[in-house]
C-alpha cells in the first residue's frame, strides 16, 4: 500500500490509474494508492477500483494514513475482497479525521459500520474511460 506521493515521484504517469499498473509487477499482486481527500485507487487481478472519500468535517488528518492501513489490513485478514477493504479503510480514516482529541481519534468498529451503513453505494471496477464510485462521495 502506498501514498500517492511516492509512486508519482518514481513514475512519469500523471494519474493514479496509470501509476498503478507499473507498480504491480514489482511487488505484491494487489496495489492500493491512497489519494488523501480524493479517496484511493487499487489494482487487483488486472481490475482497477476507485474508492471515493467519505464526507466529514476534517479537524485533524494526522494519522489518517495509519488508520487507513490498519483498517485495510483488518479487512484483508477478515477475508474481504479489495473493494470491501478499501471502502472500510476509507470510512475508518474519515472518522479519524473528524476528531481532534488524541485519545478519541481512533474509531471503533461499530462507528465504522454505522458510517458504512449510511453510504450504501457498492464497489465497482473502473472500465477504461469510465470512473465508477465504490462508495463514499467522488468528484
Amino acid at each position: 500500500m502506498r501514498n500517492l506521493c511516492r509512486p508519482y515521484c518514481f513514475s512519469r504517469h500523471r494519474s493514479g490509474r496509470a501509476t498503478l499498473r507499473p507498480q504491480s509487477p514489482v511487488g505484491p499482486g494487489d496495489v492500493v494508492i491512497t489519494l488523501g481527500a480524493r479517496g484511493c485507487i487499487g489494482l487487483s487481478n488486472g481490475i482497477v477500483y476507485r474508492q471515493g472519500p467519505f464526507k466529514v468535517k476534517a479537524l485533524d488528518t494526522t494519522g489518517a494514513g495509519d488508520v487507513y492501513h490498519g483498517a485495510y489490513i483488518y479487512g484483508i485478514l477478515k477475508g474481504w475482497d479489495m473493494p470491501s477493504s478499501m471502502r472500510f479503510a476509507s470510512a475508518a480514516a474519515a472518522l479519524k479525521c473528524s476528531r481532534l482529541a488524541p485519545d478519541e481519534t481512533l474509531p471503533r468498529l461499530a462507528e465504522v459500520e454505522t458510517l458504512l451503513a449510511q453510504v450504501r453505494n457498492k464497489s465497482s471496477p473502473i472500465n477504461e474511460g469510465q470512473s465508477h464510485s465504490t462508495g463514499g462521495d467522488m468528484d
